[in-house]
């Protein structure tokens, strides 16, 4: 079987949220056959190559140009087409001309990741298609406007009052402009898939399937159960983690909205506390301020994040808009590590507050939840205990594969070798 793999962003290293799903999409089609695999990148440079054990057999990073006329030319094509403005900065047709080629002969099915990729190259395909809506941006959209109005926008984004509003205004258009667009892209492929059940109703489309984000971990590299044991050395000096690209702006506004409203009310309570916000960022400019806030450390990138994890009291997930579900909190189950989060930061996963997890509803709760798993350790020890019970059953990588596997079964009925009962080639 022949798969061709089209998205926006290079797979590998998997360290963020959209490459690790990523991933793990390439590693369950390639249990079923040969990938080739199209990067539609930009002005972005893969970070690594192919690696050595994947089924990519061949890979190709296409170049997509800005539209001509700037910010100008952007703001008439969107006042014009009724499209939402991010797509309509790039020109795909150099890309297309040069992925054209690799389309002959006909693919047994086509798998883009992201809905971006597809408005840009899904005229493309021929045969069964699938669009991987992991981010309905229409809903994100919503979440940001509503987090950005209750509070002044954090002091990364010192926006005029007027540039603020244009901003909202223009979002409020996108919202509505994604979601049909998100519609009229179930209408027009075989399948898409979303992350969770959540995701399927606020689409509302018969053919939407769900695959939900997962987490790989070897049991080697899980911390025992026992790590919270009354001889932890949490108490002194309690780390408490965020995990997260910072080049994200959710994680980053969530990482600003943390250090300056609820970091204060934890270091009341538990004056040794520190934050270790750990995760790539694009600029120091960005992060200059965090630096500078009194029990902050930004860590930065690392190649591995189990230390970080091992040595946290607890994981926080602070993050107040964002699309899909965060793969950063299943990363936390999946460590044995407790869990306090936003609604949006638990959304469309499915964790119960006080038994997986704690949610706090504002800032004060959210710090008081913190507080409450530093100082009560066995509490802390049952939200680490059920949360990574919860992932083995339902979001490690293995337990999600066959959903993959039974898609493109479905899709590929009749394709010789393959075998829908198991999932596999024969």
């Amino acid at each position: 079987m022949r798969f061709l793999f089209v998205t926006d962003e290079f797979p590998w290293p998997a360290r963020g949220g959209y490459q690790m799903r990523m991933a793990q999409m390439l590693d369950a089609l390639g249990e079923l056959g040969e990938i080739d695999l199209v990067v539609a990148a930009g002005s972005r440079h893969p970070r690594s190559g192919v690696p050595d054990d994947s089924a990519v057999a061949r890979a190709i990073v296409v170049r997509f140009h800005g539209v001509q006329g700037g910010r100008l030319g952007v703001a008439a094509k969107w006042l014009v087409r009724g499209q939402p403005r991010v797509l309509l900065r790039s020109d795909y047709a150099a890309a297309a001309h040069e992925v054209g080629p690799w389309l002959r002969p006909q693919y047994d099915l086509t798998w883009f990741s992201h809905s971006e990729s597809w408005h840009g190259l899904g005229h493309l395909a021929v045969g069964p298609t699938v669009v991987d809506l992991d981010n309905l941006n229409g809903f994100s959209l919503a979440h940001r406007r509503l987090a950005y109005s209750d509070v002044p926008r954090s002091r990364n984004h010192p926006d005029t009052t007027w540039a603020r509003a244009l901003t909202d205004l223009t979002d409020r258009f996108d919202e509505g402009r994604w979601r049909r667009m998100d519609v009229e892209i179930s209408r027009r492929v075989s399948a898409v898939v979303v992350c969770s059940d959540l995701d399927r109703q606020r689409l509302d489309a018969t053919n939407a399937h769900v695959v939900p984000n997962g987490y790989r971990l070897s049991d080697d590299r899980i911390p025992p159960s026992l790590a919270f044991g009354p001889d932890s050395d949490g108490h002194d000096r309690p780390s408490v983690v965020m995990i997260g690209q910072l080049g994200y702006e959710p994680n980053l506004e969530g990482a600003f909205h943390f250090t300056e409203h609820i970091l204060p009310i934890v270091r009341e309570r538990v004056p040794n506390a520190q934050l270790r916000l750990v995760g790539r960022y694009r600029r120091e400019a960005d992060v200059r301020w965090l630096r500078h806030q009194p029990g902050v450390t930004v860590v930065g990138e690392v190649d591995d994040v189990t230390p970080e994890l091992a040595a946290a009291a607890v994981v926080v997930v602070p993050l107040r808009f964002g699309g899909g579900t965060r793969i950063k909190t299943l990363e936390a189950f999946a460590h044995r590590r407790p869990v306090v989060t936003t609604e949006v930061g638990r959304e469309g996963i499915d964790a119960v507050h006080g038994k997986h997890l704690l949610v706090g509803a504002d800032a004060a709760d959210f710090a008081h939840a913190c507080v409450r798993v530093i100082e009560d350790r066995r509490m802390a020890v049952s939200l680490a205990e059920e949360g990574h019970q919860l992932w083995r059953r339902s979001y490690s990588w293995d337990s999600i594969r066959p959903r993959v596997h039974r898609l493109v079964g479905e899709l590929t009925d009749g394709v010789r070798g393959y075998d829908p009962g198991s999932g596999h080639l024969s």
